[in-house]
């Protein structure tokens, strides 16, 4: 049976998670116990999986924003770049050529 030893329980119950074919798994477990003893354990396993993975997946997702925030520390903000574009293309536009260099002109 799908339930005889606990690691038989185990492959059992992650190729339940995996798939997700209760018709399988359903067949081969009615019989194991009372209706709700089966439900109860069959949705507790199910929410518990679900949970612990909803976890490692956000543990990545922080340790990751984590570094990113840590390497952006010193970049400027939206604001300031947003700042900086519009000095840029006034000084572009109003000061005479000679007073005004633009940032493609210093790095050739």
């Amino acid at each position: 049976g799908g339930m005889a030893t606990v690691g038989r329980s185990a492959l059992t119950l992650m190729l339940f998670l995996l798939s997700l074919d209760s018709t399988q798994f359903y067949a081969s477990m009615s019989h194991a116990g009372q209706g709700y003893a089966f439900h109860l354990f069959l949705w507790s396993f199910l929410v518990i999986t679900f949970f612990i993975l909803l976890n490692i997946f956000l543990a990545i997702l922080v340790d990751a924003y984590a570094n990113v925030k840590r390497e952006t520390e010193d970049a400027l903000g939206l604001p300031e770049e947003l700042a900086m574009v519009t000095i840029h293309s006034v000084k572009s536009v109003f000061w005479p050529k000679k007073w005004f260099v633009s940032d493609q002109e210093l790095l050739t």
